[in-house]
């Protein structure tokens, strides 16, 4: 579609836009980043196991970043755990 339009906002027989254009693609733009912000979740310094949880419960993109997760929780504990065993084969 835009491989079709572009060429008649550009021509200077036509729309002859030029740099007005930029005011086209800014009005795109706005509902583009309204959406992100407030529909693209924040997966950085999550595992694989723990996305798939919060996908599972349906947690809200925005709740992402607050979530804790049982995945976590279960990883902590089983740390725990193995560190309580070589406290013990050390002694």
């Amino acid at each position: 579609m835009w491989a079709f339009a572009l060429p008649y906002l550009f021509n200077t027989d036509k729309l002859n836009l030029s740099g007005k254009i930029s005011f086209i693609y800014a009005g795109l733009m706005v509902p583009c980043l309204v959406y992100l912000y407030f529909f693209l979740p924040e997966t950085g310094g999550r595992t694989c196991e723990e996305l798939d949880e919060m996908f599972m419960k349906k947690v809200p993109a925005r709740d992402f970043k607050d979530y804790k997760s049982d995945a976590k929780e279960r990883r902590m504990q089983a740390k725990a755990v193995t560190d309580g065993a070589e406290e013990e084969t050390t002694q």
